[in-house]
């Protein structure tokens, strides 16, 4: 029997079809096999009821204080872990120090949780979002830079800046009042100065371009890390938040390629002359001390090591992640200390005895250092409210955690917020109670239970610089004022933006001393 050339086509292209049809269902069964492989991981792994598809959206589609309310309660719910499904993207909470601790004292999961990625446009690849190599590289690198001698240079500063602060608050006094916003400018005053060496004046100018501009990105990176279809850098850049970045973005930018030129350029010479560095009136001289953008410079080796980009992201990392979280604490400080006029006579009683001249040019670490009671009022702060409540790390390779395995693909969430409130290391966990960290009170606990700076090898670098800053703003202002807190802690409405704050802003009253 012959074929005519047609039949042959339409047996080849049936053929074809049918071969076509049997690779495709292949495919299809070895990706369903595969995703109920990944399933099966969190078959027990408790957590609220999902849909399919869906996920717990439906039920995650409240504000931002409620959401972090349900975390809360599934974290009491749950103890352990839990996990939301956020359409087909699983996102395990980790509540306590034991689950915690084999994710944290990893070398292996460092790597952020892929939300992080949002930051790229303002961070680049800065020691906040980077992984791998380059993060290993950048963290040894930048880690002398915070090294405990080196903090001498930053005191005078920080003095500086609160003490204009407290000349601020002054319009304050007699009436309740939000000091989030006075604790974000004198924040970022007291940043820029350490990183650039640059006198922002934003205490005295609130209305600055700049100021405004890192507000705003850090506003539209929040928006995006809350709602899934702004994710998509595809559907974000038809949206006006994308041109509003972009403006933004190149406020910020130019602003801090301008001054890390001219510190460049001034970094240069003086390595040519071997003189002191000839700067303008708000480039700020430092004959003994050095900023962050001078020991940067110093360690790029022209170039060779860290590019100008690696500069200006390092730079941006340092404001970003210094400003908000010093901010946060002072204010949450601030907050717990007016329902406890008691612990504010001690911190006066502290300071008077052991810094006497507090505010004097001499200041010195082991001054600040000297001030221990001080450092368990803010300890116990950061107990109750970390400024970070929750940290995002992305898993890359199966993490074993209390006979659990966590697979590949997995968000998972460490829930700082209720591991400090755990009751099986902190007693009474609501209650304010600095003598917690006094010395010869604290009893043998897992190191993972208390972790405002995190913990492992991707802690904070610049956890102390962050609280002597804190330590100096908090006695300046006890110094010159009594603090009062109306607003009960069952009347906060908290929210986990990119640091923890209240919905409607965290009020106090003042009064002079």
């Amino acid at each position: 029997m012959q074929f005519t050339l047609y039949e042959y086509s339409i047996s080849y292209s049936a053929a074809m079809s049918v071969f076509l049809i049997f690779i495709l269902t292949l495919l299809v069964s070895l990706l369903c096999k595969r995703r109920m492989q990944f399933l099966r991981y969190f078959e027990t792994i408790p957590g609220p009821s999902a849909i399919p598809i869906l996920g717990n959206a439906l039920q995650l589609t409240g504000s931002q204080a409620e959401f972090f309310k349900l975390v809360r309660q599934y974290a009491e719910k749950y103890k352990n872990m839990f996990v939301l499904w956020i359409g087909q993207r699983p996102f395990v909470f980790l509540n306590k120090a034991e689950v915690i601790q084999p994710l944290l004292n990893s070398s292996v999961h460092i790597e952020k949780s892929l939300e992080y990625k949002l930051l790229d446009p303002f961070l680049g690849t800065g020691l906040v979002t980077s992984a791998g190599q380059k993060w290993h590289s950048q963290r040894k690198l930048l880690t002398p830079v915070f090294h405990y001698n080196m903090l001498e240079n930053y005191l005078h500063t920080v003095l500086k800046e609160s003490e204009v602060l407290v000349q601020q608050l002054q319009k304050e006094v007699d009436h309740p009042f939000n000091i989030v916003p006075y604790m974000k400018l004198a924040a970022m005053d007291i940043i820029c100065e350490l990183t650039l060496g640059y006198q922002l004046h934003s205490q005295i100018n609130a209305n600055l371009e700049y100021v405004h501009a890192i507000e705003d990105l850090m506003a539209i990176a929040q928006r995006r890390f809350i709602t899934p279809w702004l994710k998509p850098n595809f559907l974000f850049n038809c949206t006006p938040y994308a041109a509003r970045q972009k403006k933004c973005l190149d406020i910020v930018n130019t602003f801090s390629t301008k001054i890390i030129e001219k510190k460049k350029e001034e970094y240069q010479n003086s390595q040519k002359n071997k003189v002191a560095l000839d700067v303008n009136s708000n480039i700020l001289q430092k004959k003994k001390g050095k900023v962050f953008l001078d020991l940067l410079l110093e360690l790029s080796e022209n170039g060779s090591i860290l590019t100008d980009d690696d500069i200006r992201e390092e730079v941006n990392t340092f404001i970003f992640a210094g400003h908000d979280t010093t901010s946060i604490t002072v204010s949450w400080s601030l907050y717990l200390l007016g329902f406890h006029p008691e612990a504010q006579e001690k911190i006066l009683k502290e300071l008077n005895e052991k810094i006497p001249d507090f505010g004097s040019s001499s200041l010195k670490t082991s001054d600040i250092g000297s001030l221990e009671y001080l450092e368990c009022c803010i300890k116990e702060v950061l107990r109750l409210y970390p400024p970070v409540p929750l940290i995002a790390r992305h898993i890359t390779s199966p993490l074993e955690t209390m006979n659990q395995i966590i697979p590949p693909g997995t968000s998972a969430l460490i829930n700082v917020y209720s591991l400090h409130r755990d009751p099986q290391n902190f007693p009474n966990p609501s209650e304010f109670i600095p003598e917690r960290f006094s010395a010869g009170q604290s009893v043998e606990k897992n190191p993972f239970c208390y972790i405002p700076f995190s913990a492992g090898p991707r802690n904070c670098i610049g956890q102390k610089l962050a609280i002597q800053s804190v330590k100096i703003i908090l006695a300046n202002i006890i110094k010159n004022y009594k603090i009062k807190t109306m607003q009960k802690e069952k009347d906060l409405r908290l929210i986990s933006e990119v640091v923890l704050t209240n919905e409607g802003g965290i009020n106090i009253t003042i009064e002079k001393r």
